[in-house]
């Protein structure tokens, strides 16, 4: 994988995740909400979504009924991440490919983007 798209709400957040990305040699799109992540996705085509659940405008449930309703989009990888104590439960009814607990470690992070690289046989293997 080489593209990631952060979609999440705090700038803060996003701002660590793409110096963690970037250092690890991944390329970085971000989008503050669900709807500007989907056209973001639309237009960019990235190799994974990174996921908030909880988001104005469009949160990560209504991203993922959109995505998967996309013909483009449906097979992108998507690693969610909230601080919502059931979000084991919220990952599994979105489908989603892993999940996070916020806060969480860097290298938490990356070990779960290299598990969905090494289960999605069809996108570009991950740089280093």
């Amino acid at each position: 994988m080489t593209k990631i798209l952060i979609v999440e709400d705090e700038p803060n957040m996003v701002a660590g995740l793409r110096d963690n990305f970037e250092f690890e040699g991944y390329e970085v799109l971000s989008a503050y909400d669900g709807s500007e992540g989907l056209e973001k996705a639309l237009a960019t085509s990235p190799d994974l979504v990174l996921l908030d659940v909880m988001m104005p405008k469009m949160d990560g449930k209504q991203f993922r009924e959109q995505q998967r309703l996309d013909a483009a989009l449906c097979e992108i990888p998507v690693i969610v991440c909230s601080s919502h104590d059931e979000i084991a439960r919220i990952a599994r009814s979105l489908e989603a490919d892993d999940y996070l607990t916020k806060p969480f470690d860097a290298s938490q992070l990356v070990d779960a983007v290299a598990r969905c690289a090494r289960t999605s046989p069809d996108r570009t293997a991950a740089p280093r």
